[in-house]
């Protein structure tokens, strides 16, 4: 053998056992009755002592990881092999198993996973969208795409939504419908009416009070001048009412002057003479008295009167003066005692003040 000649010209002596480095570093020595053999390790081909080469197993042997098998292909690995498994199965060392890729979690905690073989598939649940790994929460209240009624109050919450009618409204959300208040619930003043509306009510104050803060309290309408100035006012509550005063006429509301004295107590000495709200009597010129009763004047108790030589006469009303006998009324036109007539007339201050002189 040429490499035992060498190897014995070198070191002195026969190669007839294994020593380090005596075969290929992908050789296994095995000492022989006075020599000894290399040969390369499994996956590896040469003669062992200075040559060995891998073994593509993958190609010299067609069908080593059958597909029947699950593998899905093959890789060749220094000194040996590897079947390998399509994505989705998992090597058992014979076979490939599908692996099953939901109970690893791979999907999103808020998604369904489905497993397939060598496959599976993730699905955001509804109320969430996403890819299926990673899925989000879907704020249907903000995106206006709830199903609540129009008067319900949106909660968004984790994969869903809440629905919860407005106060005012009763129902389950989805359909919610108007609380007649004014039916049951309502607090209204006792001087006021309920009056419902659309998911609330009012109290409207009954005629004659005013709303004030939550109650009602009566208008003083009287402060206010409802009546005629005429009129006496009276307040109640929730109400008034107005009576003329004396000496007029009307619903209090309107009052107008009665005209006492078409139907007056005046005596009839007097004369009446009517005012706003009243009347008064005056006694006629000869009488004396309140107008209501009226009494001759006996004028002829001045002495000043009648002029001389003349007698006072008193008549209803009046007076006359007769001159004494053996005197003459004057004046006389064109008689002497004219001037002393005018004189009288200014003195008595009347129209027809008598003179006598001597017949």
């Amino acid at each position: 053998d040429p490499l035992k000649n060498i190897f014995k010209k070198k070191f002195g002596r026969p190669i007839h056992d294994c020593l380090p480095r005596t075969c290929h570093w992908y050789a296994t020595c095995t000492n022989t009755p006075g020599s000894y053999a290399c040969t390369c390790n499994p996956g590896y081909k040469g003669n062992g002592y200075y040559i060995c080469v891998d073994v593509d197993e993958c190609s010299e042997k067609p069908g080593i990881c059958s597909t029947s098998n699950g593998w899905r292909g093959c890789k060749n690995l220094p000194g040996s092999f590897l079947c390998t498994c399509a994505a989705g199965f998992q090597s058992t060392g014979n076979s490939c198993t599908d692996i099953d890729e939901c109970d690893r979690h791979f999907c999103s905690q808020f998604s369904i996973c489905e497993n397939h073989p060598g496959s599976f598939t993730c699905t955001c649940k509804s109320g969430f969208t996403g890819d299926g790994q990673v899925c989000a929460d879907v704020n249907e209240c903000a995106l206006g795409v709830s199903n609540c009624h129009p008067q319900a109050n949106c909660l968004n919450i984790l994969g869903t939504y809440l629905c919860d009618c407005k106060t005012g409204f009763s129902g389950d959300g989805f359909a919610c419908s108007d609380v007649d208040e004014c039916a049951g619930e309502a607090t209204c003043p006792a001087e006021s009416t309920c009056v419902n509306t659309e998911g609330s009510y009012h109290c409207n104050c009954d005629i004659g009070f005013a709303v004030n803060g939550r109650r009602c309290m009566d208008i003083d309408e009287c402060s206010e001048g409802a009546c005629h100035s005429q009129a006496a006012c009276t307040n109640l509550q929730g109400s008034f009412t107005c009576s003329c005063n004396v000496g007029y006429n009307g619903d209090g509301i309107d009052c107008s002057d009665v005209d006492e004295c078409q139907d007056s107590s005046c005596d009839g000495n007097a004369t009446c003479f009517n005012t706003f709200g009243s009347f008064t009597c005056v006694c006629s010129t000869g009488y004396e008295g309140d107008g209501f009763v009226c009494e001759d004047v006996d004028e002829c108790n001045s002495s000043s009167v009648c002029p001389p030589n003349a007698a006072c006469i008193n008549v209803e009303g009046a007076y006359r003066c007769q001159c004494n006998e053996g005197f003459i009324q004057c004046p006389v036109p064109n008689h002497p005692s004219w001037q002393l007539h005018k004189a009288f007339q200014l003195l008595f201050e009347a129209e027809t003040v008598p003179y006598c002189v001597v017949n």
